[in-house]
């Protein structure tokens, strides 16, 4: 059965497009305590995935202290 809530996202940056979200994702990402998912999930946008497929992209991460995703959404 899938689960019900997300157990590693902990970390989004909101912003309008242009408004420099790609390079603090970027640099955030360079910390060793941070993972970054590489592109725009947005999870919210995208109703055809279910929540483990969306979690398992910050498979990655596991270990980090944080891990986020960005979205202009």
């Amino acid at each position: 059965m899938p689960s019900l809530a997300m157990t590693k996202l902990n970390l989004i940056i909101i912003g309008a497009q242009k408004a420099a979200t790609t390079w603090l994702a970027r640099v955030l990402n360079e910390h060793p305590d941070v993972y970054m998912s590489p592109g725009e999930p947005q999870f919210s946008n995208r109703d055809y995935r279910t929540v483990d497929e969306y979690d398992a992209l910050f498979d990655a991460g596991e270990g980090k202290l944080w891990i986020g995703e960005k979205t202009p959404d």
